[in-house]
């Protein structure tokens, strides 16, 4: 497991920044085991053989959903609940369009993804066989205003299958989770949505190296999408998909899991959770305070936030002077765009603590800066 460097000495304070941003960006995600190390072979479960959608139990919503052609068996979803998360196994027998998928579901359709914090999904699994002349394997959902169907496809079993990208246009490209990946745009009209058979948009985020195990910075790909124009509306739902439009086949999901704001998913089998996971106080210069705060120190030290992550309300950021002198402490986002100055003016030697609230703040990492005379030590905050 990577640890994140979490706080350093740095004397130019635009070059902190961008460094720390690159170093959580590549860090951030593999703090957490790799789920491509994950191979459980799940037992048991709930097995499905028809159109349904339902919540599984522990925090996550499945669907199966199939047009069928006349066959006796179109295919079947089992999923497995409890700390498995968002795992799932699923088989066709050339159904025509056949979807299962675990994640994210609001029947209310009340929430942005902004107001979602960091929507992430993780994942490893093994498939078989053949998908027609269509497949998505990767992460799908819906959102309202406007309605759209969206996709960020990793994999598939036709990628260059007649129908793939049926009746869309390319509207971009752009970088994210290790790989470029390209938008393409369509409508439907009088076609099943969550609103009915009805007009929509289809979106269509398709990686240029497929791969079977790993992280999709979902919130990353909205954001990416809107900076293209994209309008993201309220999220329906958001879930870890295997589609098919033909075929015979099987895929299992040897790991699968979702986190969001208010819902972390479980990294290991012993239970540990991937927020949890992230290392926020290693570094012998951010240690809790009660560890660390001497009244007698005489260096310059920036403690870990506290409480961190968090959750709502406010947090306790505190640091020693070791000698008197001007100090400016502010908070920035992951763009490198200072969000406030928290304290700015003269203060003198000694430990000293500054109660901030983050109740408006997005879900997400912040960095706070520290900076005495030319001096400058920094830290990240965890907001969920």
């Amino acid at each position: 497991m990577k640890n994140i460097p979490i706080s350093f000495v740095c004397n130019n304070l635009r070059l902190c920044v961008v460094l720390f941003f690159s170093l959580l960006a590549a860090n951030l995600f593999t703090a957490t085991a790799d789920p491509c190390d994950h191979q459980t072979t799940y037992s048991g479960g709930t097995t499905i053989t028809g159109n349904e959608i339902n919540d599984i139990g522990n925090g996550y919503n499945y669907q199966l959903w199939f047009q069928e052609w006349d066959v006796e068996e179109v295919g079947s979803m089992t999923f497995f609940g409890g700390d498995a998360d968002c795992a799932f196994k699923a088989s066709w027998n050339e159904s025509n369009d056949f979807l299962a998928r675990v994640g994210y579901y609001d029947e209310t359709i009340s929430k942005s993804y902004t107001d979602l914090g960091v929507i992430a999904a993780e994942y490893n699994y093994i498939k078989t066989g053949t998908g027609g002349e269509c497949s998505y394997i990767g992460v799908h959902g819906w959102a309202k205003n406007p309605t759209i169907e969206y996709y960020i496809v990793d994999d598939s079993f036709s990628p260059d299958g007649e129908y793939m990208l049926w009746n869309t246009q390319k509207i971009g490209s752009y970088t994210a989770d290790g790989a470029t990946y390209t938008l393409y745009r369509g409508e439907r009209n009088n076609a099943p949505s969550i609103m009915g058979d009805n007009r929509f948009i289809q979106l269509y985020a398709m990686r240029s190296s497929f791969r079977t195990c790993g992280h999709i910075s979902v919130s990353e790909h909205f954001q990416k999408w809107e900076e293209i124009g994209i309008i993201m509306g309220k999220i329906h739902d958001c879930k870890i998909l295997c589609e098919v439009c033909g075929g015979q086949g099987s895929i299992e999901y040897t790991f699968a899991t979702m986190s969001w704001k208010g819902k972390s998913g479980h990294l290991d089998n012993d239970g540990e959770t991937q927020n949890d996971s992230i290392n926020t106080n290693k570094n012998p210069n951010a240690t809790t305070l009660s560890n660390d705060m001497k009244a007698d120190t005489k260096e310059y030290a920036l403690y870990q936030n506290t409480p961190n992550p968090v959750s709502s309300g406010e947090t306790n950021i505190s640091y020693n002077l070791a000698s008197n002198g001007h100090v400016t402490l502010s908070l920035y986002n992951t763009l490198g765009v200072k969000i406030m100055d928290i304290v700015n003016g003269q203060e003198s030697e000694g430990i000293h603590t500054v109660t901030i609230n983050v109740e408006s703040l997005p879900s997400g990492i912040y960095l706070y800066v520290l900076n005495v005379d030319g001096f400058t030590l920094q830290n990240n905050m965890i907001i969920k």
